[in-house]
Order: structure tokens, then sequence, then C-alpha cells
């Protein structure tokens, strides 16, 4: 996929870290090889912070209290010392309240194709 912004272009593709622009410059999508599956995060500024990142089979920790994974392919979630859980392909799994949690995603003969996402709220 390309994205025509003013400024340029950019083009997506799978493996890719996520590409971060303000929403309101609307760009223009051009997709090169037919359908494609999009993930988008979009967080008011105004009301947090918002993380979208490449997950691998390192461990993750983030200060943040509202925690998911998106699952492109099957894998296993390991949050600290709790019984994994299984993911299917094309899941997202979401959890409040997971500030400074370790997780960690393994797969069985395959790489890890899942994105972190986090959510952080300014302290009130």
């Amino acid at each position: 996929m390309t994205l025509r912004f003013a400024s340029g272009s950019e083009h997506l593709s799978i493996g890719r870290e996520p590409l971060r622009f303000d929403g309101a410059l609307a760009p223009a999508c051009s997709l090169e090889r037919g359908a494609t599956i999009d993930l988008n995060l979009m967080v008011d500024r105004s009301r947090g912070s918002g993380l979208l990142a490449c997950a691998g089979d390192e461990e993750w920790t983030d200060g943040s209290q509202w925690r998911g994974v998106f699952a492109a392919s099957p894998c296993t979630l390991w949050i600290e010392d709790r019984s994994p859980v299984e993911l299917s392909s094309m899941v997202l799994l979401a959890r409040a309240g997971a500030g400074r949690e370790c997780w960690r995603l393994t797969a069985l003969g395959a790489p890890v194709r899942a994105w972190w996402i986090a959510v952080a709220t300014p302290a009130f």
C-alpha cells in the first residue's frame, strides 16, 4: 500500500514499523497488489498517547494501563507467570490495568506476526 501526502509518498509493507501521522492530513491511498488488511490506532492527543509496534519474540514491558496485542497469525501470549493464552489468527486481545506487566509472544515453527498496542492517559 502507498500513502500519498502533500509532502511525499510512503510505501507500507508487511514487517515494516508502523507509520505515525496526523489523521487530519488525510493522505490518498493506493493498493499495489489488491485487497489488504490494515491496522490503525487512532488516539485523541488531548486525552492520551498511543503506541503501535511490531512484536517479535522479545519481552515487552510498558507502563501503560491499557495494553493489547493484535495477532495476524496464531501465537501464544505469556503474561508474567500466568497460564499462556493461545491467540488465533486475526485476534485482538486487550487488557486494562496491565501497567508494568511483562508480555512475550511465541509461535510454533514460524515468526511471530503481531503488533503491540498501548494507550497511555495522563494522570489528572
